[in-house]
């Protein structure tokens, strides 16, 4: 018998670790599970759309009005009756499929929930909400209020993590009773794929090197790198520093050595956003921007991945990465700082090295330890990858979202 119809609601599928997420929790669902599960955008589509096996509706939101968009609200609630009467609704096509039991909107972060409980009421349609970090700007007077009607019209609360879900107890008077912890998880086979690289390890390293060689990391460098959202929230600012700190210490330490050449570091970022050109400036500024590459986004990171020899993630806060969970899965080792759910992914000394965010100083300490210590990379990047493999594997993250979704068939 079909489950019930899940209606993702995100904001947009921007690159971003929770668009990356939804769209590996559609796509289990529709090509495994092999039931109706398509997406509903906010605002504008995005570049992940193109990845989506399934359909995908945008509600063009004018997030600008107050309190809220109700011409998008209105066709929330369309969706929402053409599923319920057997109507499959995309933006260019409509079709006829069998008739849902049940629609269940799934929301995912603060303003989706806000127009999936709008949409929803006078309806059948369920709401699921899953938090995906901690949102400073739930922590307002106004916006504990907002979360709490939310609240009472939400049938399931959850978190990507245990720190998510006390933080969503704490900054918005959610009873932490009410909020169940799904971890994030990947397609771990995707990210551990080489074949679009090559069919063997020659064809492979000819790849990786082809690759570094376009964006500039000259041949023989060791490359530290990160992935995400260029954005305050994830620290590239402390990274940044902590490299020319590294950067330095190299320099000096050849100098000691009476060596000509000192290693060639690179830091590698991939992903784009508002602090791109901050960061440019800041790299400039630390005489080290012709050792940054800022590679801008790409679908698919998994090539990027295998350019790197270190992972770091300095988030000042953080869910369930996506990027850090992909890193590890490529068999990276792992530096990361001890915001948010990154200490449920990594045990430090284990699976990598654990930090505290905002400290340059820390960060690069850690670094520095991973050059400098071929073995205990290696050893960290097998306890890391074999974790994520049994912990947090997509599969295993679509099963318990489908426990909740059959309680409401």
């Amino acid at each position: 018998m079909a489950g019930p119809a899940v209606i993702h609601v995100v904001t947009s599928l921007a690159f971003g670790g929770l668009e990356k997420f939804v769209v590996s929790l559609v796509n289990e669902r529709n090509v495994c599970f092999k039931r109706s599960t398509n997406v509903c955008c906010v605002d504008v589509p995005g570049e992940l759309v193109s990845e989506v096996v399934g359909n995908v509706v945008c509600l063009d939101a004018d997030r600008s009005k107050f309190p809220w968009d109700f011409s998008a609200v209105r066709k929330l609630r369309e969706v929402i009756g053409d599923k319920l009467s057997g109507k499959q609704i995309t933006d260019n096509k409509e079709q006829i499929t069998r008739v849902s039991r049940s629609v269940i909107l799934h929301a995912h972060n603060m303003a989706a929930w806000q127009y999936a409980v709008l949409a929803s009421i006078g309806t059948n349609a369920k709401v699921v909400y899953t938090q995906h970090g901690v949102n400073v700007h739930n922590q307002g007077f106004k916006n504990r209020l907002r979360s709490v009607f939310l609240s009472w019209f939400t049938d399931r609360i959850l978190a990507v993590s245990a720190n998510t879900a006390d933080a969503m107890a704490k900054y918005q008077d959610i009873p932490r009773r009410r909020i169940k912890v799904v971890r994030n998880g990947i397609d771990v086979n995707k990210s551990t794929d080489t074949t679009k690289l090559g069919n063997d390890e020659v064809d492979v390293g000819s790849a990786i090197g082809n690759l570094k060689s376009k964006i500039g990391i000259p041949p023989g460098s060791f490359v530290i790198g990160s992935v995400g959202r260029l954005d305050h929230v994830k620290g590239y600012d402390v990274l940044i520093s902590a490299f020319a700190g590294l950067v330095k210490d190299a320099e000096k330490q050849a100098q000691s050595d009476d060596q000509s050449v000192s290693i060639s570091l690179v830091l590698l970022l991939v992903g784009d956003g508002p602090e791109r050109t901050k960061l440019e400036v800041q790299a400039v500024d630390f005489g080290v921007n012709k050792q940054v590459v800022f590679a801008g986004y790409h679908g698919d990171v998994g090539k990027y991945l295998q350019a790197m020899d270190i992972f770091v993630l300095p988030s000042r806060s953080e869910g369930i990465s996506i990027s850090l969970l992909e890193a590890c899965a490529s068999g990276l080792p792992v530096v990361v700082t001890d915001a948010g759910g990154n200490g449920e992914v990594i045990e430090n000394e284990v699976t990598g090295l654990v930090v505290p965010s905002d400290d340059d100083s820390a960060l690069l300490s850690a670094i520095e330890r991973l050059v400098a210590d071929e073995v205990l990379r290696k050893k960290m990047a097998e306890a890391a990858r074999e974790r994520v493999g049994e912990e947090f594997a997509i599969g295993k993250t679509m099963l318990e979202y489908e426990k909740i979704y059959e309680a409401y068939r």
